[in-house]
């Protein structure tokens, strides 16, 4: 088995395990919609190494933070289509059709359906899912030192908001901190040179993810975010 399908395998039958015994017990079946910031809280509790769920985290070698972090990306990927994505396509599609000129039916069922949010007559039928497929993927290896140098130099503040986890969410949140790189590491065509400090910039949760969405799928610069922060306060 490869390390891709290992992992998958670790997030779909150990890992729910895992949250259902320290976190939520109510929490169902890995791919559903969950909050990827709870996903992430419960990283940031596993990070803090004082409590039985900690504990068992490190005894397995961090593997159950890993697969958060990994099963967080997978649910924010371009691969998951969730709900929130779905309805953004649907809008986009009415949008698109309007721009030029064309009719946009209010027919219910020729809307593109949500399958997450699924219509009344929707309901009792039966359906079946878990089709095995093989996936290759090609991803670009990260250099931890690279972070370490940036978050040395930088602090674990956030550059663009001034967030610092440690003072908001105490103990629990000391280094806690992500870090961007200011030109897409998927943009870039297989080894090169980074600068920590050019380069890479520490972000808060909430920029890392406002950053990533410019138009059309473009990434903001920093002064970019900083400047509709600054707007949206004004209007505020």
């Amino acid at each position: 088995m490869s390390e891709i399908e290992g992992w998958a395998d670790f997030v779909e039958t150990e890992l729910p395990e895992f949250i259902r015994a320290y976190f939520d017990r109510s929490f169902g079946n890995a791919y559903e919609p969950y909050s990827t910031d709870q996903l992430e809280t419960y990283r940031q509790k596993l990070n803090s190494h004082s409590s039985a769920a900690s504990r068992r985290n490190a005894e397995f070698g961090d593997k159950y933070s890993t697969a958060l972090k990994y099963y967080k990306g997978f649910l924010e990927s371009k691969l998951f289509k969730g709900k929130v994505k779905i309805s953004r396509m649907a809008n986009e599609c009415a949008s698109s059709a309007q721009a030029k000129g064309d009719k946009v039916t209010r027919n219910r069922k020729s809307q593109i359906e949500d399958p997450l949010c699924p219509s009344e007559d929707s309901y009792g039928k039966s359906y079946t899912e878990g089709t095995l497929q093989q996936v290759s993927i090609t991803r670009h290896e990260r250099n931890a030192k690279l972070r370490q140098a940036c978050l040395k130099h930088y602090g674990a503040v956030c550059q663009i908001c001034g967030m610092d986890f440690e003072k908001t969410y105490g103990h629990i949140g000391a280094g806690f901190i992500e870090v961007h790189h200011i030109v897409p590491i998927s943009d870039q065509d297989g080894e090169h040179d980074v600068n920590p400090i050019i380069d890479m910039i520490p972000l808060c949760s909430n920029c890392h993810s406002m950053i990533h969405r410019g138009a059309n799928g473009s990434v903001l610069t920093p002064d970019q975010l900083r400047e509709l922060i600054e707007a949206n306060k004004s209007n505020g």
